[in-house]
């Protein structure tokens, strides 16, 4: 049931968005939590039609927590502090929230989760999803950058595993080193 809810909000939610394509900034709620969803284009980043389907990645996330992606093109601070200071601004200090950004002024993306967040989208988890979607921001595929991350970071919060191809491969890297360093310390 919740899902037919959740699809048919998002298929009125399409149809609303479809009057006002040209718009920057776009907020919802969701109305079975009341937490708030904040899309802010303003580096105008996503191509017509990608901010149906990056709100439609967003809405399980709305399950748990506030929900933002913003893109931004000026600002000398790092990515997530940014992201940090956009989510104060959108949803309050005190509030739980999440929020992805990418920003032009660096070529950078970041997730920032507030404290009550944080104990899900810990700040090694949201560096591995940056690292799991970082390959379509560098294509230019920024709507579907977004959707990827989107997904994963609702993938977390439901407890679910998600890829960790780095962690993997440095652990691999740190397993042979150790098992050449006993190997020279038994032989030598």
């Amino acid at each position: 049931m919740r899902k037919l809810f959740c699809a048919v909000l998002a298929l009125l939610l399409a149809l609303s968005l479809s009057v006002a394509a040209g718009a920057e900034t776009f907020t919802a709620t969701n109305e079975s939590t009341g937490y708030s969803l904040v899309i802010d284009d303003a580096a105008s980043l996503l191509k017509s039609g990608e901010t149906e389907k990056v709100y439609a990645s967003m809405l399980p996330v709305s399950e748990y927590a506030n929900v933002g992606f913003a893109t931004v093109s000026s600002g000398s601070n790092s990515v997530t502090e940014k992201a940090r200071a956009w989510g104060n601004s959108a949803f309050g200090s005190s509030a739980p929230y999440t929020v992805f950004m990418i920003d032009m002024s660096t070529r950078r993306i970041g997730i920032f989760s507030s404290e009550a967040v944080s104990r899900l989208i810990t700040t090694a988890k949201a560096n591995t999803i940056t690292d799991n979607v970082y390959s379509y921001a560098s294509a230019g595929e920024y709507g579907e950058c977004a959707v990827e991350a989107f997904t994963e970071i609702a993938a977390v919060m439901r407890g679910e595993k998600i890829a960790e191809p780095m962690k993997i491969i440095s652990n691999v890297l740190m397993a042979l080193i150790s098992s050449l360093l006993i190997t020279y310390l038994l032989i030598s």
